[in-house]
């Protein structure tokens, strides 16, 4: 056949033989290589991240996780696996390649010659004993057809043979194809670990891998192992979680309680004279409470070391209380009188989320404010002096009601209750600070209140006109319609967010239709340490806003504010403004006043041109106010321009 001939339809002389060669040495019981099976290839998946190697782990060995960041975290279900390339027949012949077609047979051939198996082993254990305690991990060998992990499948003979003679044949006369190897030999064998990673495991984990090599009818063996590195991501420690009361030491009946802080959402347990206990656990609430008994185990006549632990949901490292010394109580122990805890202050029925109770009771018992259920809504303390101040949870919504539950030190005998107040979640009084005195139709509004409240602006008559808004971070801004009548009130009313409690009302403002020709516009309001603007305004009754022009304005800031930056806005009847920053024409005095010469007539023109058809100009200052400023309505200021009565300048200082 011409050598043309036998490149169309297959193998070339050399390959085809070398492939014979290999064929027939393995038909009678020679061996090609150590590892030849028919596994399925190494998957090309995303979700999992191959592991670095340790040295002297052989090339052909792998090891992944499937997490596609390569790490894990404390206490989640995580796979590893280990992975060996077989051989690749084909690599032995790279010089001649083969065209197309199919090998059958070759596959069974093989199959029948060789079988593997693999092992994983974490820190040193092996799959199964790693994590003893928790959820059971499992091995599988992912690659195998049959139970144990054997790459074995057992085969048709007399198929094999007939296949096998026609395989000969095939090769023979060259009809055998190119991808015939990457079919049947380009493949690997691969073992899997599915394990819950420690609660404290360190910072890394060692995987090993350790595949068996069996060929031949298992004449031929080797045994490959590797090491491979599984980094572990561990959160920070949450903050040092604590035990109430305060004291080195605490009697407890069996099964007695201890209360504590941690900082919220982390999971609370014991440490028992060093020992950790997994259960009981509790999660600390949105205040950082916890109660929790102890242990069952702890009896009677005991005295123990013990320590509250904290740790977060997702795993980690784990922070510990102080150790208190816990003596374990008889319930045969008589019971020490605990008085009726009393609520001295606040007077009335209600009290304030976050607000601070004082407590009469027995001098050592331990008194905590709880709910009508019983849950705690703040820390415990101990009465000293026959007196406790407890604090109620910022949280507590409208409506709820409280009381103050006493036990005894050593939690024994029946706790006392004082007399139930009602939480009213109220809101602080709403107070208008922008603009200062008088509104006008359409003025924007800025009030001052509590965080989270709503306000809402209403006419003489209580009909809304504005809003509702929030007040966030101490302030919020409302605008009032453009047809309200010369003459008429207007106030804000402040509710809280969820609208129940009493509503507050501010104090009310007059409308004036007609403006004045020099106010003040804008009040700066800001917390200590913070800026803000002030602005006063001058609108001509002619509209002619050069009729300033080349006149003086002296600024004086309100108690507690210090100017900044100075510039001004030409505004046009469309609403339009043209501004440009004046600091070079304003100069500083010694007494802490600005002022500031506004240009020529000229030059404002040529600046602003026509086109603008101004009516009014603004004057705007940085406010920035004093670090050491108290809160409230500041006055004292003051802006003078020639020709006009001066105008007082406010600004507020909101609470930090």
């Amino acid at each position: 056949m011409p050598v043309k001939e036998q490149k169309r339809r297959g193998l070339k002389p050399f390959a085809r033989a070398a492939v014979l060669t290999a064929m027939g040495a393995a038909l009678v019981g020679g061996v090609a290589s150590q590892g030849v099976a028919a596994a399925e290839g190494r998957p090309d998946n995303n979700s999992w991240t191959e592991l670095d190697k340790r040295p002297g782990t052989p090339d052909r060995m792998h090891f992944k996780v499937n997490k596609k960041e390569g790490k894990v975290l404390p206490g989640e279900r995580a796979t590893v696996s280990v992975e060996w390339d077989l051989w690749n027949i084909w690599t032995t012949f790279q010089a001649d390649k083969a065209g197309k077609g199919q090998l059958n047979a070759a596959q069974d051939l093989v199959k029948l010659f060789a079988w593997q198996t693999a092992n994983i082993t974490l820190n040193g254990e092996t799959c199964a004993d790693f994590g003893r305690g928790q959820q059971p991990a499992t091995q599988k060998f992912e690659r195998g057809k049959k139970e144990g992990g054997f790459n074995f499948e057992p085969v048709d003979v007399g198929g094999l043979v007939a296949q096998v003679r026609n395989l000969f044949a095939d090769l023979a006369s060259g009809v055998i194809g190119e991808n015939v190897v990457s079919d049947f030999f380009n493949s690997n064998v691969r073992a899997t670990c599915e394990f819950t990673v420690p609660e404290n495991p360190g910072r890394m984990i060692n995987v090993g891998g350790d595949v068996a090599l069996n060929n031949l009818f298992g004449l031929l063996r080797s045994n490959q192992k590797g090491l491979a590195y599984l980094p572990v991501q561990l959160p920070k420690a949450p903050g040092k979680p604590t035990i109430a009361p305060a004291g080195n030491t605490v009697d407890l009946p069996e099964g007695g309680e201890l209360t504590g802080k941690a900082d919220p959402g982390t999971t609370v347990r014991f440490k028992v004279d060093g020992t950790a206990y997994p259960e009981p656990s509790v999660v600390a609430d949105a205040q950082g409470t916890w109660k929790l008994r102890l242990p069952s185990d702890l009896k009677a006549g005991q005295t123990h070391l013990i320590q509250a632990t904290s740790q977060k949901l997702e795993g980690g490292p784990a922070a510990a209380s102080d150790p208190k010394i816990v003596n374990v109580k008889s319930g045969d122990d008589p019971a020490p009188h605990v008085k009726q805890p009393v609520i001295t202050s606040p007077e009335g029925d209600t009290v304030k989320p976050g607000q601070e109770l004082t407590v009469t009771g027995s001098d050592g018992s331990v008194v905590t404010p709880v709910d009508k259920d019983g849950k705690p809504v703040g820390p415990s303390v101990e009465v000293k002096d026959g007196q406790a101040k407890v604090t109620l949870n910022d949280d507590l919504p409208n409506g709820a009601k409280v009381r103050v539950e006493a036990k005894a030190k050593d939690g024994s005998g029946q706790p006392k209750f004082s007399d139930e107040k009602t939480v009213q979640a109220g809101v602080d009084k709403p107070v208008i600070t922008s603009p200062a005195g008088d509104v006008r139709p359409g003025d924007e509004l800025t009030v001052t209140g509590s965080d989270g409240s709503v306000v809402t602006a209403v006419d003489q008559d209580g009909k809304q006109i504005g809003g509702p808004v929030e007040i966030k971070d101490g302030k919020a801004k409302i605008t009032l319609p453009n047809n309200l009548k010369d003459g008429s009130q207007v106030k804000v009313v402040a509710k809280p967010k969820e609208g129940s409690g009493d509503p507050v009302s501010s104090d009310p403002k007059t409308v004036r239709a007609e403006k004045p020709e020099f106010y003040q516009n804008v009040v700066p309001t800001a917390k200590p340490g913070e800026n803000s603007y002030l602005d006063v305004n001058f609108e001509p009754k002619n509209g002619d806003v050069t009729s300033i022009a080349g006149k003086t304005v002296t600024l004086r800031a309100p108690e507690g504010f210090t100017f900044g930056n100075v510039s001004y806005v030409v505004v046009g009847h469309n609403g339009i403004g043209k501004g440009i920053g004046i600091n070079n024409l304003v100069q500083r005095n010694d007494d802490g006043t600005l002022a500031v010469t506004l240009p020529p007539a000229e030059e404002m023109k040529a600046t602003f041109g026509d086109d603008i058809k101004a009516f009014k100009l603004s004057i705007t200052a940085i406010a920035k106010v004093d670090a050491s400023a108290t809160p409230g309505e500041k006055a004292v200021g003051e802006a003078k321009l020639d020709g006009f009565t001066p105008v007082p300048l406010k600004g507020t200082v909101v609470e930090k």
